[in-house]
């Protein structure tokens, strides 16, 4: 049997070379990063996402109404409404032009008194007609002649 033994070569005569150990802090806390209380970050954001949601809303609302109403042209809408007043104006034009032919200013009021009194429209526009066709043109720029020819011609028309 053999037994062999070995010791380190530490030099142990020199206790100052070995840091005397250090009594531990009883419990410390672990040091946390800064966090503010939770109760003081609900109190800023509630009424921030409570303004974020009204926006929201807002912006739907007016999404909405922007496709509710259609978008406005004036200058088509000028366009169009101009088309449309020559188109009128073209019929009443035509219609004026077929149903009564242009008289001359002093028999306007007689064929009026005529149609007024009762008298058939086609009965009252021969009438005045035939008096536009017959006078000379100086009588017929008299309304006193003008009057007392149709007049003649009513007279005619009755018996």
């Amino acid at each position: 049997m053999e037994v062999t033994a070995a010791t380190d070569h530490e030099v142990v005569d020199a206790p100052q070379s070995r840091p005397a150990p250090q009594p531990r802090p009883a419990a410390v806390a672990p040091t946390r990063a800064y966090t503010p209380e939770v109760p003081d970050l609900t109190r800023v954001l509630d009424p921030l996402q409570r303004d974020v949601e009204e926006m929201k809303d807002l912006l739907q609302h007016m999404a909405r109404q922007e496709r509710l109403a259609p978008p406005v042209n004036l200058h088509g809408l000028e366009r169009e409404f101009t088309v449309v007043k020559r188109m009128v104006e073209q019929l009443v034009r035509k219609q004026q032009d077929s149903a009564m032919p242009l008289f001359a200013s002093t028999l306007m009021p007689c064929y009026q008194r005529l149609l007024a009194s009762g008298m058939d429209e086609t009965l009252a526009r021969h009438l005045i007609e035939k008096a536009q066709n017959s006078l000379e043109p100086e009588k017929l720029s008299d309304v006193s002649s003008v009057q007392e020819h149709i007049a003649s011609l009513v007279m005619k028309s009755t018996r």
